[in-house]
């Protein structure tokens, strides 16, 4: 009989036998977490029969969860080959609004070739997970001692695939900080880029985690960026996005084009992420996608868009005039009709650093508008153009303004201009 993963998933525990409270005394003894100890045991007797050798359970804390899911949970259980440890560190902040994560690992090692355990790391009531590659006998022994434990027991023992070990580790490696259960032999390009689309979200991340180094280097980016070219094809939106992120980290130009394709991604949220970091990787058709992007109908992708926008025109002195001229229009349309305040607002922060003439009427029509941001704003761009024929409207605007922070930027603002004057 060929070996099989086992998917097994486990609830409604059972009173513990006897012999398991002789086998495993320091869980009983250590475990404060009660609900815990039928899961741990579980992982005993699975580690035994994998390495056909006793299991041993140690732990120096393992603390109940308070009622913020604070807890502290060092525990780990070996046998002649295998090593499993587990470290959760969680404490409610000084604010009480939040949990801080101080460790959060899971380390599995002494695995025989090609034997893997799936778990995330999280204890639920009914929790599944998957040991690979056992024997039809290991498999009855880990069903039996299942069933020792809990009342509902239910199994799948599916077939092998070539890259399932890594899958689990790629998971694990995303879902946990602080593992050691990379597959020796597995960290290959080839590998990493094929798991790009894997339809498990997190295997997918976890090998965009293990590309990240090869994004800053200038090595094989040819066959990486085929395997990129693909999972903006195919891959999820959110591993697509997680993708767009890890390369824009590495600020590598090489990488210009995936961020251009991603830029047009049928997926808002991977254009809005490709637009964030457009102005890092400008080159040709950059400027056309940005200022298509700032027509969307999604606010945060204009707002990604215009920001964008705004950091090429002020570091590109070699802007070419076409673009620099569409830019400023794209500027103008969204200072004047964008109904999303930050788009709005940064759209006037950057024509008012151009400390162009051109935009003068723009910037006193927008002492006007009823956002006091956008009215602060106008302010500095009047401010930084030191065009004396703004005091009028800068002292109207100053009687008539309710806002006592912008009030005290009009009357800066009109003592510059007046000292010009």
């Amino acid at each position: 009989m060929q070996n099989k993963n086992l998917r097994l998933t486990v609830s409604n525990s059972k009173k513990a036998p006897k012999e398991l409270h002789e086998l495993y005394p320091q869980i009983f003894a250590q475990v404060e977490e009660k609900y815990h100890i039928h899961y741990l045991i579980l992982f005993c007797e699975i580690l035994r029969v994998i390495d056909d050798n006793t299991a041993r359970f140690s732990s120096s804390s393992y603390s109940d969860s308070d009622m913020f899911g604070g807890r502290s949970q060092y525990w780990n259980i070996t046998t002649n080959h295998i090593r499993l440890e587990r470290a959760i560190d969680k404490e409610i902040n000084d604010s009480w609004q939040s949990v801080t994560v101080n460790q959060d690992s899971l380390n599995i090692s002494g695995m025989p070739e090609g034997v893997f355990l799936d778990w995330d790391g999280t204890f639920r009531s009914e929790l599944t997970l998957t040991v690979g590659n056992m024997s039809g006998r290991k498999i009855e022994e880990i069903l039996a001692a299942a069933k020792k434990l809990f009342q509902t027991v239910t199994f799948e023992a599916l077939p092998i695939h070539p890259h399932d070990k890594l899958r689990a580790d790629l998971k694990r490696q995303y879902l946990l900080s602080d593992t050691s259960s990379k597959s020796e032999g597995y960290n290959t390009i080839d590998n990493y880029g094929e798991l790009l689309c894997d339809e498990s979200e997190e295997t997918a991340k976890g090998a965009v985690d293990q590309l990240k180094p090869f994004f800053k280097e200038d090595k094989e980016t040819k066959k990486i960026k085929s395997y990129l070219k693909t999972a903006l094809k195919e891959a999820d939106k959110y591993v697509k996005r997680y993708l767009i992120e890890a390369i824009g980290f590495s600020f590598n130009k090489q990488y210009s084009d995936i961020i251009l394709l991603a830029m047009d991604d049928p997926v808002t949220w991977v254009r809005e992420e490709a637009s964030k970091w457009a102005k890092y990787f400008y080159q040709e058709g950059t400027v056309a996608l940005l200022i298509k992007n700032t027509k969307s109908i999604d606010q945060n992708l204009r707002w990604a868009a215009v920001a964008s926008l705004g950091e090429i025109i002020r570091n590109n002195k070699k802007l070419p005039g076409n673009e620099k001229k569409a830019i400023e229009e794209a500027l103008v349309r969204m200072a004047l009709k964008d109904d999303f305040r930050y788009s709005k607002e940064v759209a006037l922060s950057i024509l008012s650093d151009q400390k162009d003439n051109r935009f003068f009427k723009l910037f006193v029509d927008s002492l006007k508008h009823s956002d006091s941001y956008i009215r602060g704003t106008a302010v500095a761009g009047l401010d930084k153009l030191g065009n004396t024929e703004a005091l009028l409207y800068l002292e109207v605007q100053l009687e008539n303004e309710s806002d006592t922070g912008i009030q005290t930027r009009i009357k800066k603002a009109i003592g510059k201009l007046k000292k010009q004057g």
